[in-house]
This record gives C-alpha cells, sequence and structure tokens, in this order.
C-alpha cells in the first residue's frame, strides 16, 4: 500500500515465534536491544532508519520488555530509592527473586509497586526522546502514535503478582493512548469497552487503505473518537478475551472473559477465592462446575467483590461455559482453514526457548 515497514523488538513473543515477522520491510530483533528502554529508542539502527525513512509513509513498531518482572530499575535510579525502599513501611510479602531485587530483605506491598512505577518512570523518560526525534524530523504533525501494552499486571490484587490467569480486569485492562492525530483531534477518554483487536482496523482507515478484502475481527475507533453517528452501538458489543494458558491450540478448556458495557464475566478454572476453597473443602468436584464470576465495573473497579446470586444460577454458569466453549471452537476452525489443516513447524530457536521461559511463557 506504499508504506515501508519496520519491527524493533525486546520480547522474542512479538516476532518470528507468533508469526509477527510477517510483512515487515525491516526486522530488527537483534540481542544489542538488551532488555531496557534505552536499548530501543537510544538504539542507532533505530535513529538510523528514521532519518531514512521520514519522509515516505511508514509503519513503525516498537516492542519494549519494560515495566517486566524482576521488577529492577536501572542502577542509577537504585541508588536514588534504595536507601527509601529499604526503610518503606507497608504489608510484608514472602521474599521472591522473580520480583524483588535481592538488596531487599523485607518487601512490601508498597516496595514492589513502587519499584514497579519507577520501571514505568524510567521508560517515560526514554520515550520522550522519541517524540523528540519525531519533533526533530518535523513530522509530528502527520505521524500518529499509539501507545499500547499486551497485557496488565498483578500487584498484589487478589494475593497475585506477575501476569497470568485468571483473568481478571488487573491483566486484562491495559493503556490504549493515541495522539498526533493530524485531524484536529482535542482529545478525551472513551468509556466504551474496546479490544486490541481493534487498533488494525482503525490504522487502516486512518491510512485510507480498502480492509473489505481482509479477515479482521476488529472495528475501527474512528467513530467512537470523533463520535459521529455510526458510534451509537459500539456500548451494545461483547468484547472477548480468551484466558492465557499454557497448552495446545487443540486443548477444549475455554477459559476466559466476556465484557458487555459495566459487566465482566469471568469464566476460568484458575480461580482460587474463598467461595472456590470453601465448597472446595466440602466437594473437590465441585468447583469446576462453579468457576465463573461476575464483576460490575461501575461499582467494582478492583473486582474486589463477585456478584453472589451468579454463582447460585446453575444455568447462568452452564450457558457462559457453553458460549466460551463456542468460541474456542470457531477459534480452531479458523485456525485451521489458515493453516489448511497443515502442522505448521515452531520455528523456535534453543536461545528463543530460554527467553520465553525466562519471561513466563513457556513451562
Amino acid at each position: 500500500q506504499g508504506f515501508t515497514t519496520a519491527s524493533f523488538i525486546q520480547n522474542a513473543h512479538a516476532g518470528q515465534t507468533a508469526g509477527l515477522h510477517q510483512g515487515f520491510s525491516f526486522l530488527f530483533n537483534d540481542a544489542k536491544l538488551g532488555s531496557r528502554p534505552y536499548g530501543i529508542y537510544g538504539a542507532e539502527e533505530l535513529e538510523n532508519w528514521l532519518e531514512e525513512n521520514f519522509d515516505r509513509n511508514f509503519f513503525l513498531y516498537l516492542h519494549l520488555l519494560d515495566p517486566h518482572y524482576p521488577y529492577l530499575p536501572p542502577k542509577h535510579f537504585i541508588r536514588e530509592i534504595k536507601e527509601k525502599l529499604v526503610n518503606m513501611e507497608g504489608h510484608p510479602v514472602k521474599k521472591m527473586a522473580k520480583y524483588d531485587p535481592d538488596w531487599l530483605e523485607t518487601p512490601t506491598v508498597e516496595s514492589r509497586n513502587f519499584i514497579y512505577n519507577m520501571e514505568i518512570y524510567h521508560n517515560d523518560l526514554y520515550f520522550n526522546k522519541l517524540l523528540q526525534k519525531i519533533d526533530e524530523l518535523n513530522i509530528k504533525d502527520n505521524t500518529i502514535i499509539i501507545f499500547i501494552a499486551d497485557h496488565g499486571e498483578f500487584l498484589g490484587e487478589h494475593g497475585m503478582w506477575g501476569h497470568k490467569r485468571p483473568g481478571y480486569y488487573q491483566v486484562l485492562h491495559v493503556p490504549i493512548i493515541m495522539a498526533g492525530y493530524p485531524e484536529n483531534f482535542e482529545g478525551g477518554k472513551i468509556r466504551e469497552t474496546v479490544q486490541l483487536l481493534d487498533i488494525m482496523p482503525t490504522i487502516l482507515e486512518w491510512a485510507d487503505i480498502d480492509t473489505r478484502e481482509l479477515l479482521m475481527q476488529g472495528r475501527s475507533l474512528r467513530p467512537l473518537i470523533f463520535k459521529d453517528k455510526q458510534s451509537y452501538d459500539f456500548d451494545k458489543r461483547l468484547c472477548l478475551s480468551e484466558e492465557f494458558r499454557f497448552k495446545h491450540r487443540s486443548d477444549q478448556n475455554a477459559d476466559g472473559s466476556i465484557f458487555y458495557r459495566d459487566w465482566h464475566v469471568l469464566n476460568s478454572s484458575g480461580i482460587e477465592d474463598g467461595f472456590s476453597r470453601d465448597i472446595g473443602s466440602i466437594n473437590n468436584k465441585l468447583p469446576s462446575l462453579l468457576k465463573c464470576r461476575v464483576f460490575n465495573l461501575a461499582e467494582d473497579t478492583f473486582e474486589k467483590f463477585s456478584r453472589p446470586w451468579f454463582l447460585l444460577d446453575g444455568y447462568f454458569q452452564y450457558k457462559i461455559n457453553a458460549f466460551m466453549q463456542e468460541l474456542k471452537t470457531h477459534n480452531l476452525s479458523i485456525q485451521k482453514a489458515m493453516y489448511r489443516d497443515e502442522a505448521q513447524p515452531s520455528p523456535i530457536d534453543s536461545d528463543t526457548v530460554d527467553k520465553l521461559r525466562g519471561l513466563g511463557y513457556l513451562k
């Protein structure tokens, strides 16, 4: 379509491993990018690529690793905050090498959150370098920047840390920030629930690319952003999320989430709350039948309290599980159609496997 495309990634799961290398005319995932934001934003290769391509249409994808466990800001940050962390009072947690620096003997919920926020602050500083480069090349007024994340993070909520199942709001709610529009966009916040799947059709519509022959499951967000007459039904749509699991595609376990307006229906065999433990102590077969929780996000943003009457509605539990099972079946049909029923070899070398295992994506 006349665009040059480039990808700079620090996470192997955002490249060839997941088929996300396809379509890029320039792909850079060299180990020299490291795992810190300056490895990408400060990369000579990125600066050179921008200077060579700024005067033509381009799509640039940057995938950073931080913030990611272990929560460990750079050394010059640690020197400034070390004393504050050591003396920080709060709710003690068991020390874990996966999350805590080795010099912090008595970590707390508050100290982990603080270090995580410092990683975000460090990212912000280097992200600003990219903005400065865009300004320097004088392309700010016709460049769209979309800032997203691939997942959220448990930071002590529900007694959990990191990103894993079950798919509570904390790991499914991610930032989607769009800026730099050439269309007189004054800014604002969208209240309706949207999905990462919506970003592709949004970008293609902005680029004036015909999408009628493309397989897409999302919707362009431009009508919603500009509040035109096509946006009226966004609050009536279902937004879906399959739950992340260490499993084969053919695994029929269909766990995931349904979002409708302010409601979140979570269907997961990974739920371990007070109700499931109490029921499990009576009959260890029952929890698998009662794995559905319902939350009202308008009243309970952090999902501390599920609506109890849904737990007692056996028909509702059955219908939700059947719905998620049907979604899984349809997705498997799509996969088989794309692969023409042929087994696809995995292009993962041993170094990539080690990296993905270290990040928690493989067991």
